[in-house]
């Protein structure tokens, strides 16, 4: 979580970040997002679901741009 603070920390300079865990945990998915992170993934998930988030991440993006 320290690195995706870290990522965050210049709001000028923000840099999407998404955190893949082994297992889903909503804590730990909260804790992601307190330290700014777009979502937090499960490594369970398929190809199509995680490319999905990745889209879904750099769209979001480029439509604050």
């Amino acid at each position: 979580m320290d690195l995706v603070r870290e990522l965050n920390n210049d709001a000028a300079k923000r840099i999407p970040t998404l955190v893949l865990m082994a297992y889903l945990d909503h804590k730990v998915a909260a804790r992601a997002m307190d330290a700014s992170a777009k979502g937090a993934l499960s490594k369970d998930l398929s190809v199509p679901e995680t490319a999905g988030a990745i889209m879904r991440l750099i769209e979001s993006r480029s439509s604050e741009a």
